[in-house]
């Protein structure tokens, strides 16, 4: 087993909780874990914590049925990401990166070879302060390594391949300060929740993003992280 397996994400059962009269309370897919919580143990410096969903966000019933096309919602991350100060945007990245990380850890365990767990363990482990051209050829290195047999390469879980992007958009951003990476991060992040929304209200489509409670906290942790330049 290697050192990734410390956390285990677990799901939990069933729909999310019925909204009362006054507010949704709404936890992302992404489970809280005492690795979010220890960004040493999930092995990313000095990385922000992940938020508690349960007292972090709690959305009105007008703010979750507010229809937001897929579109509207991939513009309005642009422009939050080309307002937000360079610290916004490290503590934005580094947040998502940690909750890509709890999803992808089954696969990442069950999917990566020794030397890949070895590669991705360096990345990770400095994604906060490393050397952003060591990083990058740590990534690159595993992608080529990850992409070697066209079948396997295939089948890769979807949470790896998240992470792995996220990776390459935060560094990506580290060498340009370009905020296009950023909002690239960003859909990531939210292509990521539509996948495990798979029961959600029947309202949900890609031209009502916020009808799910989990899009509606994912889209509520982008506002709280990505603070405008004042």
């Amino acid at each position: 087993m290697s050192a990734w397996s410390a956390t285990k994400l677990e799901f939990p059962e069933g729909r999310l909780g019925e909204p009362d009269s006054q507010t949704v309370r709404c936890r992302l897919v992404h489970a809280q874990t005492a690795a979010c919580r220890d960004a040493r143990a999930l092995r990313i410096g000095t990385a922000p914590r992940c938020f508690n969903r349960e007292r972090d966000y709690l959305l009105s019933e007008t703010e979750m049925s507010h229809p937001r096309s897929y579109a509207e919602f991939s513009a309005s991350i642009e422009q939050m990401a080309a307002a937000a100060t360079p610290e916004a945007c490290r503590n934005f990245a580094l947040d998502s990166i940690c909750l890509l990380h709890e999803s992808a850890q089954r696969a990442i365990d069950s999917e990566l070879l020794q030397e890949e767990l070895r590669l991705l363990s360096a990345v990770v482990e400095g994604v906060a302060h490393g050397p952003t051209e060591e990083l990058l050829g740590a990534l690159v290195a595993l992608r080529k390594s990850m992409g070697e047999d066209p079948v396997r390469a295939a089948e890769f879980d979807h949470a790896i391949t998240d992470l792995l992007a996220a990776l390459g958009n935060w560094l990506a951003y580290r060498q340009s300060g370009e905020p296009l990476c950023v909002a690239r991060l960003a859909i990531t992040v939210v292509n990521s929740v539509d996948r495990v929304i798979e029961l959600g209200p029947p309202e949900y489509s890609h031209d009502n993003m916020l009808e799910a409670p989990q899009m509606a906290v994912e889209y509520r942790r982008q506002q709280r992280l990505l603070r405008p330049r004042l």
